[in-house]
């Protein structure tokens, strides 16, 4: 696994959903109060918190490191990622490069990912909206 994490802080939850195969997801908090997978990092409600660092049943805790700009995390890459890439999350609940006005960008790249499926390290950022490409 790339990297380590450092300096993220971390919180648990109530898990939304079975979430034994989703390990190193993005989630946010739905509107239950629970962890929930980002399914479309274009939404306004669902506003990335972290990444899911177990892999809880429906019901159970998870545990979440946070998207706070204090450290870096480990995440599944959805496509190839360079170092330094700005990182948004896709439908899947991948970090993907920031490439769409809107997004949710929570962070940079510290290691690449030649392709979906891999994992990367990022240095997090707090969760912004992506408002320029440049």
């Amino acid at each position: 696994m790339p990297g380590n994490t450092t300096g993220a802080s971390q919180i648990t939850m109530e898990a939304a959903a079975d979430f034994r195969t989703t390990q190193y997801g993005a989630m946010y908090q739905d509107t239950s109060n629970m962890a929930a997978m980002v399914v479309n990092g274009l939404l306004v409600t669902q506003e990335p918190i972290g990444v899911l660092y177990n892999n809880p049943n429906i019901g159970l805790n998870a545990l979440i490191r946070k998207f706070d700009g204090n450290g870096k995390v480990v995440i599944n890459a959805g496509e190839a990622i360079s170092v330094g890439d700005r990182i948004t999350i896709s439908t899947s609940g991948m970090a993907i490069t920031a490439n769409s006005i809107g997004a949710w960008q929570v962070g940079r790249a510290e290691t690449a990912a030649g392709a979906t499926g891999e994992r990367i390290s990022m240095w997090t950022s707090v969760p912004v909206r992506v408002n320029s490409l440049t």
